[in-house]
């Protein structure tokens, strides 16, 4: 079962996305807090982490970077109901696996966790070399060469 972190301090929010991922076959664990997730990594594994971006004391990409050198292995998706195409543009070259905008499709964020969770699984089979992390499906496509050519692995980024 595919396990994620969810991190927002909207309360009501997580528990929407949580019991939407628990029908749906995904493990999914709550954060209120950049703190509050950091404890629950340490505790326990996950597929994949879904941070809201703005939050009190620490914002999402703040704990994107606190986490990174340690948990760089694990996907990380931030979403946000306030997007600036630089903060979007600067999260996706530091390392963040993809940008939701709220409001978003359910179904549209299953499929994106399903997408890294799979892309992290073939990178922990080798499947991306060595200072490459998985990255979601938007991402991919930007990776993907017009007319046909693709990169080697559009699903893997440099760090």
């Amino acid at each position: 079962m595919v396990r994620i972190l969810l991190v927002d301090d909207d309360v009501d929010l997580l528990f929407l996305i949580g019991e939407y991922l628990a029908l749906r076959g995904i493990g999914c664990e709550t954060a209120e807090s950049a703190s509050q997730a950091r404890d629950k990594l340490e505790k326990s594994a996950f597929d994949v982490i879904i941070s809201d971006f703005n939050m009190p004391r620490e914002s999402g990409l703040d704990l994107f970077r606190s986490l990174s050198p340690d948990y760089s292995d694990i996907p990380f998706i931030i979403m946000s109901g306030s997007v600036d195409r630089k903060l979007k543009q600067h999260a996706i070259d530091i390392g963040v696996a993809d940008f939701i905008e709220k409001p978003f499709v359910f179904r549209d964020l299953v499929d994106t966790v399903i997408y890294l969770a799979k892309s992290k699984a073939r990178s922990s089979t080798g499947t991306c070399d060595a200072g490459e992390v998985p990255v979601g499906p938007e991402i991919a496509a930007l990776n993907a060469v017009p007319h046909g050519k693709a990169e080697k692995r559009p699903e893997c980024a440099a760090l």
